[in-house]
Protein backbone atom coordinates (compact mmCIF):
# COMPACT_ATOMS: atom_id res chain seq x y z
CA UNK A 1 0.00 0.00 0.00
CA UNK A 2 1.15 3.57 -0.73
CA UNK A 3 2.01 6.01 -3.42
CA UNK A 4 2.35 5.04 -7.29
CA UNK A 5 3.88 7.05 -9.87
CA UNK A 6 3.73 6.24 -13.88
CA UNK A 7 6.03 7.49 -16.09
CA UNK A 8 6.02 6.91 -19.67
CA UNK A 9 5.09 3.76 -21.04
CA UNK A 10 6.33 2.39 -18.01
CA UNK A 11 4.29 0.94 -14.90
CA UNK A 12 4.44 2.34 -10.67
CA UNK A 13 6.46 2.41 -7.94
CA UNK A 14 4.27 1.82 -5.15
CA UNK A 15 5.53 3.45 -1.70
CA UNK A 16 7.07 1.84 0.91
CA UNK A 17 11.10 1.91 2.66
CA UNK A 18 11.66 0.71 -0.87
CA UNK A 19 9.88 0.65 -4.14
CA UNK A 20 9.63 -1.62 -7.32
CA UNK A 21 8.80 -0.63 -11.03
CA UNK A 22 7.07 -2.72 -14.18
CA UNK A 23 6.77 -2.16 -17.55
CA UNK A 24 3.97 -1.79 -19.57
CA UNK A 25 3.26 -5.48 -19.87
CA UNK A 26 3.42 -5.95 -15.78
CA UNK A 27 7.26 -7.61 -15.85
CA UNK A 28 8.90 -6.27 -12.66
CA UNK A 29 11.80 -4.76 -14.06
CA UNK A 30 13.55 -2.50 -11.22
CA UNK A 31 13.64 -3.26 -7.37
CA UNK A 32 14.49 -0.23 -5.03
CA UNK A 33 16.20 -1.02 -1.48
CA UNK A 34 14.62 0.66 1.36
CA UNK A 35 15.55 4.71 1.10
CA UNK A 36 12.54 6.41 3.12
CA UNK A 37 9.76 7.26 3.00
CA UNK A 38 8.58 10.35 0.88
CA UNK A 39 6.30 12.13 -2.04
CA UNK A 40 7.98 10.32 -5.29
CA UNK A 41 8.11 12.94 -8.81
CA UNK A 42 7.98 11.56 -12.58
CA UNK A 43 11.00 12.84 -14.46
CA UNK A 44 10.39 12.80 -17.99
CA UNK A 45 10.03 9.51 -19.72
CA UNK A 46 13.27 7.95 -18.13
CA UNK A 47 13.63 8.69 -14.35
CA UNK A 48 11.50 9.72 -11.21
CA UNK A 49 12.71 11.68 -7.95
CA UNK A 50 12.22 10.34 -5.04
CA UNK A 51 12.08 12.52 -1.42
CA UNK A 52 13.69 10.41 1.09
CA UNK A 53 13.88 12.36 4.71
CA UNK A 54 16.03 15.38 4.48
CA UNK A 55 17.36 13.80 0.62
CA UNK A 56 15.80 13.85 -2.72
CA UNK A 57 17.37 11.29 -4.97
CA UNK A 58 16.92 10.22 -8.63
CA UNK A 59 16.32 6.58 -9.84
CA UNK A 60 16.34 5.54 -13.66
CA UNK A 61 12.81 4.17 -13.98
CA UNK A 62 13.96 0.82 -16.40
CA UNK A 63 16.38 -0.22 -14.00
CA UNK A 64 16.27 1.21 -10.68
CA UNK A 65 19.81 2.31 -10.62
CA UNK A 66 20.77 5.66 -8.87
CA UNK A 67 21.25 8.31 -10.86
CA UNK A 68 21.90 10.78 -8.47
CA UNK A 69 20.88 12.19 -5.00
CA UNK A 70 21.13 15.62 -3.24
CA UNK A 71 20.24 17.58 0.36
CA UNK A 72 17.12 19.16 -0.05
CA UNK A 73 13.51 17.94 -0.34
CA UNK A 74 11.94 18.50 -3.74
CA UNK A 75 9.22 21.27 -4.28
CA UNK A 76 9.14 21.36 -8.37
CA UNK A 77 10.50 19.88 -11.52
CA UNK A 78 10.25 20.46 -15.15
CA UNK A 79 11.55 18.79 -18.06
CA UNK A 80 15.58 19.85 -17.11
CA UNK A 81 15.11 21.42 -13.85
CA UNK A 82 14.78 20.12 -9.73
CA UNK A 83 13.87 22.95 -7.66
CA UNK A 84 14.42 22.05 -4.11
CA UNK A 85 14.28 23.00 -0.56
CA UNK A 86 16.84 23.08 2.43
CA UNK A 87 15.18 25.85 4.75
CA UNK A 88 14.69 29.38 4.85
CA UNK A 89 18.16 30.81 4.66
CA UNK A 90 21.12 31.59 1.86
CA UNK A 91 20.45 28.24 0.08
CA UNK A 92 16.54 27.57 0.75
CA UNK A 93 15.56 27.57 -2.40
CA UNK A 94 18.03 26.04 -5.00
CA UNK A 95 17.73 24.53 -8.75
CA UNK A 96 19.54 21.66 -10.18
CA UNK A 97 20.12 20.12 -13.46
CA UNK A 98 17.74 17.18 -13.94
CA UNK A 99 20.19 14.71 -15.15
CA UNK A 100 23.33 15.56 -13.11
CA UNK A 101 22.16 16.96 -9.82
CA UNK A 102 24.44 19.86 -11.05
CA UNK A 103 23.67 22.96 -8.86
CA UNK A 104 22.09 25.99 -11.46
CA UNK A 105 21.66 28.44 -8.54
CA UNK A 106 20.32 29.27 -5.38
CA UNK A 107 17.92 32.03 -4.19
CA UNK A 108 17.22 33.45 -0.63
CA UNK A 109 14.05 33.28 -0.80
CA UNK A 110 11.57 31.47 1.94
CA UNK A 111 10.94 28.02 0.24
CA UNK A 112 7.57 26.26 -0.41
CA UNK A 113 6.21 24.37 -3.03
CA UNK A 114 6.87 25.11 -6.37
CA UNK A 115 5.20 26.11 -9.66
CA UNK A 116 7.23 25.96 -12.25
CA UNK A 117 6.34 27.98 -15.52
CA UNK A 118 7.67 28.50 -19.20
CA UNK A 119 10.36 31.24 -17.01
CA UNK A 120 9.45 31.69 -13.71
CA UNK A 121 8.96 29.48 -10.14
CA UNK A 122 6.12 30.58 -7.96
CA UNK A 123 6.34 30.37 -4.25
CA UNK A 124 3.30 30.57 -2.00
CA UNK A 125 4.97 30.51 1.00
CA UNK A 126 3.86 31.17 4.84
CA UNK A 127 5.37 34.36 6.53
CA UNK A 128 7.98 33.49 9.58
CA UNK A 129 5.34 34.75 12.09
CA UNK A 130 2.85 31.76 10.69
CA UNK A 131 -0.12 34.28 9.98
CA UNK A 132 0.13 35.53 6.04
CA UNK A 133 1.92 34.63 3.25
CA UNK A 134 4.58 35.61 0.99
CA UNK A 135 4.34 35.25 -2.93
CA UNK A 136 7.77 35.09 -4.42
CA UNK A 137 8.05 34.85 -8.04
CA UNK A 138 11.87 33.83 -9.34
CA UNK A 139 13.63 33.27 -12.54
CA UNK A 140 13.79 30.05 -13.30
CA UNK A 141 17.09 30.57 -14.94
CA UNK A 142 18.87 32.42 -13.02
CA UNK A 143 17.30 32.42 -9.30
CA UNK A 144 16.82 36.26 -10.08
CA UNK A 145 13.67 37.46 -7.87
CA UNK A 146 11.09 39.18 -9.76
CA UNK A 147 8.27 39.59 -7.01
CA UNK A 148 8.40 38.98 -3.20
CA UNK A 149 4.71 40.23 -2.14
CA UNK A 150 2.67 39.65 0.79
CA UNK A 151 -0.85 38.02 0.12
CA UNK A 152 -3.65 37.64 2.17
CA UNK A 153 -5.82 34.18 1.75
CA UNK A 154 -9.09 36.30 2.11
CA UNK A 155 -9.94 34.87 5.27
CA UNK A 156 -9.27 38.19 7.36
CA UNK A 157 -8.21 36.45 10.23
CA UNK A 158 -4.33 36.88 9.97
CA UNK A 159 -4.05 33.05 9.65
CA UNK A 160 -2.68 31.55 6.74
CA UNK A 161 -4.80 29.20 4.91
CA UNK A 162 -3.18 28.81 1.87
CA UNK A 163 -2.11 25.06 0.50
CA UNK A 164 -0.96 23.75 -2.40
CA UNK A 165 -1.02 26.13 -5.39
CA UNK A 166 -0.96 24.47 -9.40
CA UNK A 167 -0.08 25.85 -12.36
CA UNK A 168 -2.95 26.03 -14.86
CA UNK A 169 -1.42 27.36 -17.86
CA UNK A 170 0.72 30.22 -17.49
CA UNK A 171 -1.37 31.45 -14.40
CA UNK A 172 -0.62 29.78 -10.28
CA UNK A 173 -4.25 29.22 -8.59
CA UNK A 174 -4.12 28.64 -5.19
CA UNK A 175 -7.17 27.77 -2.47
CA UNK A 176 -7.62 26.05 0.73
CA UNK A 177 -10.60 24.55 2.90
CA UNK A 178 -11.12 28.17 4.16
CA UNK A 179 -9.32 30.58 1.89
CA UNK A 180 -10.27 32.16 -1.34
CA UNK A 181 -9.77 31.12 -4.69
CA UNK A 182 -6.88 33.05 -5.97
CA UNK A 183 -5.26 33.62 -9.91
CA UNK A 184 -1.86 35.10 -10.02
CA UNK A 185 0.04 35.71 -13.08
CA UNK A 186 3.30 34.11 -14.35
CA UNK A 187 4.76 37.65 -12.71
CA UNK A 188 3.29 37.61 -9.44
CA UNK A 189 0.21 39.98 -10.16
CA UNK A 190 -3.05 38.78 -9.07
CA UNK A 191 -5.63 38.44 -11.95
CA UNK A 192 -8.94 37.50 -9.76
CA UNK A 193 -10.12 36.29 -6.60
CA UNK A 194 -13.12 34.15 -5.90
CA UNK A 195 -15.29 32.99 -3.08
CA UNK A 196 -13.62 31.69 0.26
CA UNK A 197 -13.53 28.25 1.24
CA UNK A 198 -14.15 26.35 -2.27
CA UNK A 199 -11.72 24.08 -0.99
CA UNK A 200 -8.20 22.86 -1.68
CA UNK A 201 -7.05 22.10 -5.05
CA UNK A 202 -5.84 19.02 -6.03
CA UNK A 203 -4.74 19.14 -9.61
CA UNK A 204 -6.38 20.48 -12.66
CA UNK A 205 -7.48 19.03 -16.40
CA UNK A 206 -7.89 21.00 -19.45
CA UNK A 207 -7.61 24.53 -17.36
CA UNK A 208 -9.94 23.39 -15.12
CA UNK A 209 -9.66 23.15 -11.50
CA UNK A 210 -10.69 19.93 -9.51
CA UNK A 211 -11.30 20.95 -5.95
CA UNK A 212 -12.00 18.96 -2.58
CA UNK A 213 -13.92 20.08 0.51
CA UNK A 214 -15.43 18.04 3.30
CA UNK A 215 -17.11 15.41 0.64
CA UNK A 216 -17.40 17.21 -2.26
CA UNK A 217 -15.69 17.76 -5.13
CA UNK A 218 -16.02 20.74 -7.56
CA UNK A 219 -15.08 21.17 -11.43
CA UNK A 220 -13.74 25.02 -11.24
CA UNK A 221 -12.79 27.88 -13.56
CA UNK A 222 -9.95 29.43 -11.84
CA UNK A 223 -10.53 32.48 -13.84
CA UNK A 224 -13.78 33.39 -13.48
CA UNK A 225 -14.52 31.33 -9.93
CA UNK A 226 -17.29 29.64 -11.73
CA UNK A 227 -18.28 26.40 -9.98
CA UNK A 228 -18.11 23.99 -13.40
CA UNK A 229 -20.10 20.93 -11.78
CA UNK A 230 -20.28 19.42 -8.46
CA UNK A 231 -21.06 16.08 -6.92
CA UNK A 232 -20.67 15.18 -3.27
CA UNK A 233 -18.93 11.44 -2.49
CA UNK A 234 -18.03 9.66 1.00
CA UNK A 235 -15.84 11.62 3.12
CA UNK A 236 -13.14 8.85 3.22
CA UNK A 237 -12.80 8.04 -0.91
CA UNK A 238 -10.06 10.56 -2.14
CA UNK A 239 -10.31 12.12 -5.19
CA UNK A 240 -6.27 11.61 -7.12
CA UNK A 241 -5.96 13.94 -10.43
CA UNK A 242 -3.18 12.52 -12.26
CA UNK A 243 -2.26 11.58 -15.83
CA UNK A 244 -4.90 14.14 -17.33
CA UNK A 245 -7.73 11.94 -15.43
CA UNK A 246 -9.30 12.70 -12.50
CA UNK A 247 -9.96 9.71 -10.42
CA UNK A 248 -12.46 8.36 -7.43
CA UNK A 249 -10.68 5.94 -5.21
CA UNK A 250 -13.28 3.87 -2.61
CA UNK A 251 -10.84 2.51 -0.54
CA UNK A 252 -13.08 0.25 1.57
CA UNK A 253 -14.80 -0.94 -1.46
CA UNK A 254 -11.63 -1.71 -3.23
CA UNK A 255 -12.66 0.10 -6.74
CA UNK A 256 -11.86 3.24 -8.37
CA UNK A 257 -14.04 5.49 -10.92
CA UNK A 258 -12.95 7.41 -13.68
CA UNK A 259 -14.97 10.71 -13.59
CA UNK A 260 -15.09 12.92 -16.58
CA UNK A 261 -13.04 16.26 -15.61
CA UNK A 262 -15.43 18.32 -17.84
CA UNK A 263 -19.01 17.58 -16.22
CA UNK A 264 -18.14 15.33 -13.03
CA UNK A 265 -20.13 12.43 -14.17
CA UNK A 266 -18.93 9.08 -13.87
CA UNK A 267 -16.80 7.64 -17.38
CA UNK A 268 -16.26 4.16 -15.99
CA UNK A 269 -15.91 2.01 -12.57
CA UNK A 270 -13.78 -1.29 -12.24
CA UNK A 271 -14.07 -3.41 -9.54
CA UNK A 272 -12.62 -7.10 -10.40
CA UNK A 273 -12.13 -7.73 -6.71
CA UNK A 274 -9.09 -5.39 -5.97
CA UNK A 275 -8.56 -4.89 -2.40
CA UNK A 276 -8.94 -1.46 -0.85
CA UNK A 277 -7.56 1.00 -3.02
CA UNK A 278 -4.78 3.71 -1.39
CA UNK A 279 -3.73 5.61 -4.99
CA UNK A 280 -3.48 5.89 -8.72
CA UNK A 281 -1.25 7.10 -11.11
CA UNK A 282 -1.68 6.98 -15.20
CA UNK A 283 0.14 7.67 -18.27
CA UNK A 284 0.83 5.54 -21.61
CA UNK A 285 -2.73 5.02 -21.83
CA UNK A 286 -2.74 3.18 -18.60
CA UNK A 287 -3.63 4.10 -14.68
CA UNK A 288 -1.79 1.69 -12.19
CA UNK A 289 -4.31 1.27 -8.67
CA UNK A 290 -2.33 0.96 -6.12
CA UNK A 291 -4.01 -1.63 -3.37
CA UNK A 292 -3.41 -2.90 0.04
CA UNK A 293 -1.95 -6.28 -1.53
CA UNK A 294 -1.71 -5.70 -5.54
CA UNK A 295 -0.30 -3.19 -8.22
CA UNK A 296 -3.44 -3.42 -10.64
CA UNK A 297 -3.22 -1.56 -14.16
CA UNK A 298 -6.21 -0.82 -15.99
CA UNK A 299 -6.77 0.48 -19.50
CA UNK A 300 -7.85 4.12 -18.66
CA UNK A 301 -10.03 4.54 -21.52
CA UNK A 302 -12.29 1.44 -20.64
CA UNK A 303 -11.11 0.43 -17.03
CA UNK A 304 -10.59 -3.13 -18.60
CA UNK A 305 -7.68 -4.93 -16.10
CA UNK A 306 -4.49 -5.15 -18.33
CA UNK A 307 -2.86 -6.68 -15.66
CA UNK A 308 -2.64 -7.33 -11.53
CA UNK A 309 0.65 -8.12 -9.66
CA UNK A 310 -0.88 -9.80 -6.48
CA UNK A 311 1.29 -10.06 -3.31
CA UNK A 312 -0.40 -10.83 0.21
CA UNK A 313 0.17 -9.73 3.19
CA UNK A 314 2.31 -10.76 5.70
CA UNK A 315 0.79 -13.02 7.73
Amino acid sequence: AGEGVAVGDRGGAARGPGAEGFDRAGELVATIDPVGIGPTWPLGDDAFLRSAGLDSIVFDVATGTEIWRSAGTAVGTDDDTVFLCTGPGPDGLFAADATTGEVKWSAVVPCAHAVVHTDSVTLVAIEPTGRNHRLVVVDSTTGAVISDEVVSDGTGDGSADFQTPIAVGDTTVVSGGEAALVVFAADGTELSRGPVGVGRILGQVDGLAIIGNNGVARGVDPMSGGIVWEREFPTFPPIVVDGGGVWLLDGPAGTVTSVDAATGGDLWTADGGLTPTFDVAAAGGAAYVVTTQALVALDAETGDVLWSRHRPLPL
